[in-house]
């Protein structure tokens, strides 16, 4: 699908905000939140014939700058459809660590400024050389990937380059985009295809040695051998240069519902080359998908843990990832984190990570979607979600948002070594998020990361107001 930019910069300009905002709800000492997000910006876009939320974000990614760690990037959905996708991606951009943003519609994906269809799975990274690029699907008449970069950490922004454009025979799916650390030119994008005629899918990988100005061709790396699909993977280059991805494997929720069910597997391959070539999957765990539901109640909240999240300790060159996963907890969700310490070719049995205390299936012992990542200390941390703080009044559902860290050679084997902090205090009205897949959906993903002296969490986080039902929130906590 061709992007056509306008050339009206004021269209683009009205929409954009610069936006300086105080401290959030109480959390740990040293713990700052700010609220990145307000009413939709595309109130005055043409309409969209299909049923959307206004005021709704979903999925939000934050990215820091390894040349300097005050420029930060968050990107976003905007507006979310009823079954599926966005109105458009909104980017969020701090020069000062996080103090003050500036948040405008991601040039090239605005629906009052470009030719787009739904739009979803907003992924940023940063280079080595400061270059922040953000990759984008997008689902319309036709089904694609498109990927544009900034130089100047998010102030402007090259024009989106497709890495795949096809009809809608085939179905692009949650892509990511990672940088080279060792070599900024080199790029890699990796997502799900689904052929719709086969009713089979596709890992892909696309890779650009010259900094994202050219890619080569999207390849197959990996195709499952039943009718399952993958999602969430990311590229993850480790300490001697291999690449290593880690994804979800299973008929939920992207190939159908075959019978009988297909098993949900989280898997990893690997590359010694470059990506040339990968290994055959390792299991890293037989799993059960969580399922949220409002405690006291059996209305789903559509948070699955089914995308996987990633992260290398630079210094060890230990992996962990971290799910959401029924199985571990008496609640039915929970959080699941394994490690590989032999640069994921064997993985530690997953343990349950989050200090929500264990309840009765579908009470309040339910924690949802987690995102690792680990400092170059080598502190581990862990975000999630819970609702460990609701009460019995079951019209007004109360979450809490948490960081567990650990710094310990037994963070994956033991829970001795890991303490818990409130990233907020209880937020009400989660019930009245905006519906998607037949429930209120705050996503499949948030994101973590961290900068010299603290992790950068970004959720989503109901308001109660109807016309605006949630909003990003970036917390900066401080390591210890």
């Amino acid at each position: 699908m061709r992007i056509v930019r306008s050339s009206a910069a004021g269209v683009v300009g009205a929409l954009a905000a610069a936006v300086l905002l105080t401290a959030g709800p109480a959390a740990a000492a040293g713990t700052s939140t700010t609220v990145l997000s307000g009413a939709t910006p595309f109130a005055d876009c043409p309409p969209d014939s299909s049923q959307y939320s206004a005021g709704s974000e979903t999925e939000p990614w934050v990215a820091t700058d390894p040349t300097d760690p005050d420029n930060l990037a968050v990107v976003w959905q905007q507006d979310r459809h009823a079954w599926g996708s966005s109105r458009g991606i909104m980017l969020s951009t701090s020069h000062d660590g996080g103090r003050q943003w500036s948040t405008r519609p991601l040039p090239g994906f605005a629906p009052c400024t470009d030719v787009i269809g739904r739009v979803t799975n907003p992924y940023a990274s940063f280079g080595s050389d400061g270059t922040l690029y953000a990759s984008v699907t997008m689902i319309g008449t036709r089904s694609s990937v498109w990927v544009t970069k900034s130089a100047d950490a998010g102030d402007t922004w090259s024009a989106p380059v497709a890495l795949v454009d096809d009809d809608r025979t085939v179905i692009h799916d949650k892509q990511a985009t990672t940088v080279d650390p060792r070599n900024p030119g080199r790029v890699y994008a990796v997502w799900n295809r689904r052929t719709l005629a086969e009713d089979k899918h596709d890992l892909l990988l696309a890779t650009s040695t010259d900094g994202g100005t050219t890619w080569a061709p999207a390849r197959s790396i990996y195709r499952p051998a039943t009718t399952a699909g993958t999602v969430g993977s990311q590229v993850l280059v480790q300490r001697d240069g291999s690449l290593l991805i880690v994804f979800f494997e299973s008929d939920h929720p992207i190939g159908g519902a075959p019978t009988p069910p297909l098993p949900e597997q989280i898997k990893a391959i690997r590359s010694t080359d470059g990506g040339a070539t990968w290994s055959a999957p390792v299991v890293i765990a037989d799993h059960k998908v969580n399922v949220p539901v409002l405690p006291g109640t059996t209305k789903q909240l559509i948070a699955p843990g089914m995308v996987p999240d990633v992260a290398l300790d630079p210094v060890t060159g230990t992996v962990y990832a971290v799910w959401g996963d029924a199985s571990l907890g008496t609640g039915g969700s929970a959080v699941a984190l394994s490690a590989s310490y032999d640069r994921g070719r064997t993985w530690t049995t997953p343990r349950k990570v989050n200090g929500t205390p264990d309840t009765a299936l579908g009470g309040t012992g339910q924690a949802f979607l987690p995102q690792v990542d680990v400092h170059p200390n080598g502190t581990v941390a862990v975000s999630y979600q819970d609702f460990r703080d609701d009460t019995a009044d079951v019209t007004s559902t109360l979450t809490s948002s948490w960081i567990a860290t650990c710094r310990s050679w037994s963070c994956a084997t033991s829970p001795s070594g890991w303490s818990e902090r409130r990233l907020s205090a209880p937020v009400a009205g989660i019930e009245g998020v905006s519906p998607s897949f037949g429930g209120p959906f705050i996503g499949t993903y948030s994101g973590l990361a961290h900068d010299d002296d603290s992790f950068l969490a970004v959720q989503v986080e109901p308001t109660g107001v109807p016309a605006d039902p949630q909003n990003v929130r970036f917390t900066k906590v401080p390591l210890c």
